[in-house]
């Protein structure tokens, strides 16, 4: 993910589940529309990121998170 422009976090190779009320909800908005073995950068705005919050560490608030997504 980058935020103004500066990487917060490096790769992940992660399952995800889509649905779980911890995960970011513009992640899951844009992973239910992906198909297996897509591709895609999505970003994902504040309100449905981490909003007026921040995640208490690297995010600060209102970040605008861009993500590269692999559904493999």
């Amino acid at each position: 993910g980058v935020i103004n422009g500066k990487r917060f976090f490096g790769p992940v190779d992660e399952t995800y589940v889509v649905g779980h009320r911890e995960n970011i909800i513009g992640l899951d908005q844009a992973i239910i529309h992906m198909r297996h073995g897509s591709k895609a950068y999505v970003v994902i705005p504040s309100p449905v990121g981490y909003g007026m919050v921040g995640d208490g560490g690297k995010i600060t608030t209102r970040a605008t998170l861009v993500m590269s997504v692999e559904v493999k």
